[in-house]
C-alpha cells in the first residue's frame, strides 16, 4: 500500500513516528538537500521503498527491515541511573577514547567504549589491539552504579547537535536504551541509544 504525505521541512525528520526506518546516510543526504527555498517536502512509502520528492529533485532509498524503538513508553519509564555532566567535557573525552577504538588493527573494525557510572564519577575507556583509554569526568549521580558498552560515534554525534552546556544522562541497562537530553527544555531533542550487548550477557 502507497501512503502519500506532504510534511513541513520542520517536521520532516518526525516520519519515524510512522515506523518506517531508513538508513542514517539517507537522511542526512536529505537535510543537505533540504534549504529555506523548499517549503514542503512529498513522502511517498510502499512496502519496501520511500520516496521524498522535493521542488526540483527526488530521493529514491531503501527501507529497512523492522520498526522503531517504542520512544514514548522508554520516556515515560523511571530511569534508576541519572548523571548531570558538562557536555563539552563528556565530548572531549569521547574523542581522545576514540582515537583507540577506532585504531584497530581491523580494518574498519570499532570497538566499543565501556562506560561505568559511580558516585559523582563517570570513567569512559576502552582497550583495542593499539592500546588503552581510559578517561574519568566528574558528574552529579543519582541512583545505582552501571558498566554499559556502547558505540562511541553514536554518542558523540549526538553529544555535537545538543547546544545546551550541561546535559542529563538517563543510563539503561545492557538491554534498554539510555535517554540523553539537555537539563534545559528549550525545544531540542531528548535522544536515544541502544547499548551493545556484552558476552557476560
Amino acid at each position: 500500500m502507497d501512503i502519500d504525505l506532504q510534511l513541513e521541512k520542520q517536521k520532516l525528520f518526525q516520519i519515524i513516528l510512522l515506523k518506517w526506518l531508513y538508513l542514517g546516510r539517507t537522511l542526512n543526504e536529505i537535510s543537505k538537500i533540504i534549504n529555506d527555498s523548499f517549503d514542503m517536502v512529498k513522502i511517498g512509502f510502499s512496502n519496501n521503498q520511500g520516496i521524498f520528492e522535493f521542488e526540483n529533485g527526488k530521493l529514491t532509498t531503501k527501507l529497512l527491515e523492522g520498526e522503531f524503538l517504542n520512544y514514548k513508553d522508554i520516556i515515560k519509564t523511571p530511569t534508576e541511573t541519572r548523571i548531570k555532566v558538562n557536555r563539552n567535557a563528556i565530548t572531549d573525552s569521547f574523542e581522545r577514547v576514540m582515537l583507540i577504538s577506532a585504531s584497530s588493527l581491523v580494518k574498519e573494525k570499532k570497538e566499543p567504549v565501556d562506560i561505568q557510572v559511580e558516585i559523582d564519577k563517570l570513567t569512559i575507556s576502552c582497550t583495542s589491539s593499539v592500546g588503552m583509554a581510559n578517561e574519568e569526568i566528574f558528574t552529579q549521580t543519582e541512583g545505582k552504579e552501571v558498566k554499559l558498552k556502547f558505540n562511541p560515534k553514536f554518542f558523540i554525534d549526538v553529544l555535537k547537535n545538543i547546544s545546551n552546556e550541561e546535559i542529563i544522562i538517563d543510563f539503561g541497562t545492557s538491554k534498554s536504551p539510555t535517554m540523553i537530553k539537555p537539563i534545559e527544555d528549550n525545544g531540542e531533542f531528548n535522544y536515544i541509544i541502544l547499548p551493545i550487548k556484552s558476552r557476560e550477557n
